[in-house]
């Protein structure tokens, strides 16, 4: 299984087997990313972390065969990472969903040092609503960014 053909086949193979209704969403979420990887062409470049993270999900399938949604969901999630990261490829509202944490962090931060100088609890609100509002702002224009150069994935 050393290439994306071999783990696709494998995967649908397991979606066959298994009888969850979310393991199945799980296994072809995570089919149809590789297929945008496959057409994006990043296994022509060096996606050996990508092929290690997959070899990992046999394993722990092989030991584990009862927590298949997990264990896939949790291989979606370091490959589209990965992808991110090392190949600038993201999937829709990526950015968005990312800067919205780091707003939502830095909002609240920041409400409770203005909170701990004036004793007024309406500025910690304040600070995470101000947060969030930055963030998903400019994770929204990443995403923009993203999708006027052809980074984004259609999964």
């Amino acid at each position: 299984m050393n290439t994306i053909s071999g783990y696709t086949a494998w995967l649908v193979t397991l979606d066959e087997k298994s009888i969850d209704e979310k393991a199945k969403k799980s296994i072809q979420k995570l089919i149809s990313l590789l297929t945008a990887l496959d057409e994006k062409q990043v296994f022509s470049k060096d996606a050996s972390l990508i092929f290690q993270r997959l070899e990992s999900l046999a394993a722990k399938i092989e030991k584990k065969p009862g927590k298949i949604r997990l264990t896939v969901d949790s291989c979606y999630s370091e490959i589209l990472g990965i992808t991110a990261k090392f190949f600038k490829l993201t999937t829709k509202n990526y950015y968005q969903n990312e800067w919205t944490g780091y707003g939502s962090g830095f909002g609240t931060l920041l409400g409770a040092i203005i909170f701990v100088l004036t004793k007024d609890v309406v500025y910690l609100c304040c600070g995470l609503a101000l947060g969030v509002s930055v963030g998903l702002s400019l994770g929204s224009r990443k995403d923009k960014e993203a999708e006027k150069e052809g980074r984004q994935l259609t999964v």
